[in-house]
């Protein structure tokens, strides 16, 4: 059984809020799927979505428990750092280069900023992070500090 992300930064097993991170992707990846209107594709860890995920949410998790003051926009902009380097990783050591996954689109994000992303990928980064600080409960800061 396959149980921390293809490079070895995040364990499916570790706990954050008395859930597993398994339980979390699960859960937040249906969760957000409807909230951006995608249709949620069957998936579990050892894929490359899985990791994505996982990648993004476990980092996300972690920053909110190691803050005392959690800033919306610092979250969503390490979740996308965080997909940055699952993409590459991926792309670059794992899967097929050909896969429609890594496309040029990818290939640009996976090297642009947050800062610099449009409106459209940073809500998205956005919504992932809201997603997790709405769950818990906790009150975040809109801009960041």
């Amino acid at each position: 059984m396959i149980n921390q992300t293809a490079n070895s930064k995040y364990r499916f097993s570790d706990i954050y809020y008395d859930y597993t991170l398994y339980d979390w992707t699960k859960y937040l990846y249906i969760k957000t799927c409807f909230e951006l209107k995608m249709e949620p594709r069957p998936f579990n860890a050892g894929s490359y979505g899985f990791d994505l995920y996982a990648s993004i949410f476990g980092c996300i998790l972690k920053y909110i428990s190691n803050t005392n003051k959690p800033v919306l926009e610092n979250a969503a902009r390490l979740g996308h750092e965080e997909w940055s380097i699952i993409y590459k990783y991926w792309r670059d050591c794992v899967t097929n280069r050909n896969s429609k996954s890594f496309s040029e689109r990818n290939n640009k994000l996976a090297d642009t900023s947050y800062d610099e992303l449009s409106d459209d990928f940073k809500n998205m980064n956005l919504v992932f992070a809201k997603a997790i600080f709405n769950e818990l409960g906790i009150r975040y800061y809109i801009k960041k500090m």
